[in-house]
């Protein structure tokens, strides 16, 4: 493990531009950058970069900036404060780092993160990190994720005392179940209440899930920052997440067949509808009260020029939201974007209204705890009463917050809520023949009528 103790450099005045955009209300456009292999040379990728990074920083009309993944697609990455430092050589308040808890320990999380403060990167979002495509439940051992909650719980003190540190935390919104999508949004929840500044939604191909997740925010009082992140499509990436390489991230049948039709397309004809695309979400995101957008798939001083290029014409041409939505829904052709027969929503009338206060919930009642759960359950409190010592639970402080359910169930070893790799019939991205442990747990909340341990 790095040892980043010694590092304690401040190249840059005490301020937080990204963070002042935020609180401003600037429109964000954050382009996505993944940290190299660890045997790459830093001098030959920062040089291949130049270019790119020449472009972001030249960006006029918007607030613009890098976000730098940490693992995402290996655990052979370079360090990612090493690249960042050797990237980003000026204005780093600008930038978000994506910290990874695979394979870290509090302490070397606490450790990172107070030497990226130290450096001047200001904006820091932890994840808990990503379970690799070939990996599966049996060659897991040894492989552990600090959680993103932890992360910011222990944080807590810091945050309270230093007001330019900005944590930011991430949702997955696209989920279809009512298990799965309330799951997610009650960890959001507890991330926002342990201190957390700003919210990123990941990557996906519903606009409607990207509103519900607006008017759920602003339904519970809560008005952070939220950025969406929007992946520009290419062939190998359509390739890539039909094949299951990205888990928790996937097109429905429908969205499917539209680029199947469109790669069959000639090159420019293909990408100039990627483009549309690009254009139309980016706008109705805008329209939504999304404070900017995290872009991964570009790496081209050509690529960036042209998706500003594409964003300013798109924001200056659409005039109001009803405008977005009939272009958009003339683009979509009403195609299905949900995973049938997964396809629940929190609200009916989403994209039909633009403002969350005429916003109508949808009423499905959630699957019924078996008799084996509920007997499961008084025998494990009747136990806890007799046998007070034990602690097989997700809280050691408090075993029924955890429904008498243990942590060891979950192959990941989440203990503040699901992951966003989950399945879209409720099962594990691991272990497919079993349910999730959070899916598990929600019937039990609504069993007992009672969802604050969640959060």
């Amino acid at each position: 493990m790095k040892d980043h103790s010694q590092l304690n450099l401040k190249l840059e005045k005490d301020d937080n531009r990204l963070l002042k955009s935020m609180k401003d209300g600037n429109f964000l456009v954050i382009f996505e950058v993944d940290t190299p292999l660890a045997n790459c040379n830093i001098e030959t990728v920062t040089s291949r970069y130049s270019p790119f990074l020449k472009a972001v920083n030249s960006i006029e009309g918007f607030k613009s900036g890098l976000a730098i993944t940490d693992r995402k697609h290996s655990s052979e990455c370079m360090d990612i404060l090493d690249f960042a430092n050797e990237f980003c050589l000026e204005n780093r308040s600008d930038h978000l780092l994506f910290i990874s808890g695979r394979n870290k320990t509090k302490n070397s999380i606490a450790d990172l993160i107070k030497s990226c403060w130290a450096s001047g990167f200001h904006n820091i979002v932890p994840v808990s990190g990503t379970i690799y495509k070939d990996e599966t439940l049996k060659n897991m051992t040894g492989i552990s994720f600090y959680e993103s909650a932890e992360v910011i719980s222990s944080m807590r003190e810091d945050l309270q005392n230093n007001p330019l540190l900005n944590i930011g935390s991430v949702v997955n919104p696209f989920k279809y179940s009512q298990e799965t999508i309330h799951t997610q949004y009650y960890k959001l929840i507890k991330k926002l209440n342990l201190g957390a500044r700003f919210v990123i939604a990941q990557s996906g191909w519903d606009i409607l899930k990207y509103q519900e997740l607006r008017w759920y925010l602003e339904n519970r009082n809560y008005f952070d920052p939220c950025l969406a992140s929007i992946t520009m499509l290419s062939p190998e990436k359509i390739e890539k997440i039909i094949s299951g390489y990205y888990r928790g991230v996937f097109f429905s049948p429908d969205c499917l067949n539209s680029l199947n039709k469109e790669s069959r397309l000639s090159t420019s004809q293909f990408w100039a509808a990627q483009w549309r695309r690009f254009q139309l979400y980016v706008a109705g995101l805008r329209w939504m009260g999304y404070n900017g957008v995290v872009i991964s798939g570009l790496d081209s001083e050509y690529q960036v020029n042209i998706a500003v290029s594409r964003i300013t014409s798109i924001l200056k041409d659409i005039s109001s939201f009803d405008n977005w939505r009939e272009i958009y829904r003339g683009f979509l052709s009403r195609s299905e974007m949900a995973p049938y027969p997964f396809k629940y929503y929190i609200y009916k009338n989403l994209l039909e209204e633009n403002y969350f206060d005429k916003a109508e919930l949808t009423v499905k009642d959630v699957r019924k705890c078996s008799r084996k759960e509920r007997l499961t359950f008084n025998f494990s409190k009747l136990k806890k009463e007799l046998f007070p010592g034990q602690k097989r639970m997700l809280n050691s402080n408090d075993i029924a917050s955890s429904f008498y359910l243990s942590s060891k169930l979950c192959p990941k070893g989440m203990i503040h809520g699901s992951c966003g790799e989950t399945n879209h019939d409720n099962t594990c991205c691991l272990c497919p023949a079993k349910e999730c442990l959070y899916s598990r747990l929600f019937r039990l909340a609504s069993w007992r009528k009672n969802f604050e341990p969640f959060e």
